[in-house]
């Protein structure tokens, strides 16, 4: 499944599991819409019960991930 922004610039591929929406790599599009689509992303696990994990991701968005909890 795919999460995409409000201004369809950035997307996430995630798959839920046991409640988890899990997310294998870093998000694709504009890399200055990655903190506000992992917001949008954060809310829509929220909305639906889930958690989000994101694995196998790149060293350079660690900080993003970090202050996004």
């Amino acid at each position: 499944q795919y999460f995409i922004n409000r201004t369809h610039t950035a997307a996430i591929a995630y798959h839920v599991q046991n409640g988890v929406a899990l997310c294998a790599g870093d998000p694709a599009g504009k890399h200055a819409n990655f903190p506000g689509l992992l917001n949008e992303f954060a809310e829509f696990c929220k909305v639906n019960d889930w958690l989000a994990a994101f694995i196998h991701t790149e060293d350079q968005f660690t900080n993003i991930y970090n202050k996004k909890g």
